[in-house]
C-alpha cells in the first residue's frame, strides 16, 4: 500500500495458536443509504482505524460507535468512489473491496471455532513525524515529497510502523503459507505505547 515500506523489519516473528471466525461478503449492490448498515452488521467493537482506498486518494481515519471520521475534512465517505476499505482493530477487520457496482469482502474475527497459527509483522510508514495534533501524526517524506496523516495520537516517536497478522496454515503438500493477512494497529518505533485501533485510542 502507498506510504508504506514493503521490508521485514525487526519485529519479533513468533508462530502463536488461536481461533478465529471468518465470514466472506458476497458481491451486492449497496446503496449509499445502505451502506453504514453494511459496516455496522459486522464491526462489534466500539473504535477501530479505518483507511479508504478512493478513486483519487487514499485517507485514515477512525471508526467511533458506527460512524466513520477520515482525517482530512474536507473528505467524506462515498461509495461511489471506494476502490477499498479496511476498518480494523486489535480482535477484528473487516475488509471490503468494489468490483464494477458490486461491493464484496470478508470479515475476520480472532475468536471463534476455527483454529488457526499466525505471525505478527509490521512494516514502515514512509517519513518522519513532524507537525501533529494530540489526535494525529503527521509523517513527511521529503525525499519522495509526500505527507502522511495518520489516525493515532503522538507518542514523541519519529517512526510509525503497520502492524498485520499473517494467517498460516499448510498445503496438500504439508508446507505451510500464508492463507490471508489482516491490519493490526499503528505502532511507534520506541514501542511508547500501542495505537491499535481500541478504546485505548
Amino acid at each position: 500500500m502507498s506510504g508504506v515500506e514493503s521490508m521485514i523489519t525487526d519485529y519479533p516473528l513468533v508462530v502463536k495458536d488461536s481461533t478465529k471466525t471468518i465470514n466472506y461478503i458476497l458481491p451486492q449492490k449497496v446503496s449509499n443509504e445502505e451502506f453504514p448498515e453494511l459496516l455496522n452488521r459486522y464491526i462489534q467493537q466500539k473504535q477501530a482505524l479505518v483507511v479508504v482506498w478512493q478513486m483519487q486518494s487514499i485517507i485514515w481515519g477512525k471508526y467511533d460507535n458506527g460512524s466513520i471520521k477520515l482525517l482530512e475534512e474536507q473528505e467524506e465517505l462515498n461509495p461511489d468512489y471506494l476502490q477499498e476499505m479496511r476498518i480494523f482493530n486489535e480482535k477484528e477487520e473487516l475488509y471490503l473491496r468494489k468490483e464494477g457496482e458490486e461491493i464484496e469482502g470478508r470479515y475476520v474475527c480472532d475468536e471463534g471455532s476455527e483454529r488457526c497459527e499466525y505471525i505478527d509483522d509490521a512494516s514502515w510508514f514512509w517519513g518522519e513525524a513532524k507537525d501533529s495534533a494530540t489526535d494525529r501524526v503527521k509523517l513527511t517524506d521529503s525525499e519522495r515529497r509526500i505527507s502522511l496523516e495518520l489516525p493515532v495520537a503522538p507518542t514523541g516517536a519519529k517512526h510509525y510502523l503497520l502492524k498485520t497478522r499473517n494467517y498460516i496454515a499448510p498445503a496438500s503438500n504439508g508446507q505451510y503459507g500464508y492463507t490471508d493477512y489482516r491490519f493490526l494497529g499503528i505502532i511507534p518505533e520506541n514501542g511508547g505505547g500501542n495505537n491499535v485501533g481500541n478504546s485505548s485510542i
